[in-house]
């Protein structure tokens, strides 16, 4: 890591949570008070999550696309016991990411 500038190593050891996401954001646009901003964030999260409920993929220029893979009931092992078991359908998230944040990471 001896080539990454200091703010890209600022966050190779750190995770960022919501309450994070919204400190810096407020901090950034000081025109708005950190409570505006958490409802911002709350809606822009309320607003996916949302969407992928409904089935729809969730696009958003430069960053990715959310999407809900379905995933059909098929036969399985048991990982203790070795018996022969069905996994039941279901869904998932999945996250592609987009070009411009791809060769922002890589840089």
């Amino acid at each position: 890591y001896d080539s990454l500038s200091p703010a890209k190593e600022r966050y190779i050891s750190m995770n960022i949570n919501k309450a994070d996401l919204v400190n810096t954001l407020a901090q950034k646009n000081k025109a708005y008070k950190k409570y505006m901003v958490k409802d911002i964030v709350d809606d822009i999260f309320d607003e996916i999550a949302n969407a992928l409920r409904n089935g729809d993929r969730v696009s958003i220029y430069g960053f990715g696309t959310f999407d809900v893979k379905k995933y059909k009931s098929h036969p399985a092992l048991h990982p203790v016991t070795k018996e022969s078991i069905v996994v039941p359908e279901f869904q998932n998230v999945v996250f592609k990411s987009g070009a411009e944040l791809l060769r922002s990471i890589r840089e």
